[in-house]
């Protein structure tokens, strides 16, 4: 699949097994032959539960930046969907 800078997208941990999806918007890509994203959070309670239970030193709003590959990706957000689930908060 094709990906492009600002998707918002889903991203299951290769590293560790039981942490849950994590959503993130796309920056730019790092690497093409990679696959490497340059990634930002975009969910404050996800932020909180890194840093808390995993002890990932995000920090809200200010350090959200994080790398992940394209195989990390499980799922992306059509706009339709983000403006629906924007109004759901």
């Amino acid at each position: 699949m094709k990906y492009e800078p600002h998707d918002i997208v889903l991203v299951k941990s290769r590293w560790i097994s039981e942490m849950p999806l994590l959503e993130v918007e796309l920056l730019k890509k790092e690497d093409p032959s990679l696959n490497i994203w340059h990634a930002k959070l975009t969910k404050q309670k996800q932020v909180e539960m890194l840093r808390e239970e995993y002890n990932i030193p995000f920090e809200y709003p200010d350090e959200l930046e994080t790398m992940v590959y394209e195989e990390e990706i499980v799922k992306t957000f059509s706009p339709d969907t983000i403006c629906c689930r924007e109004h759901k908060k």
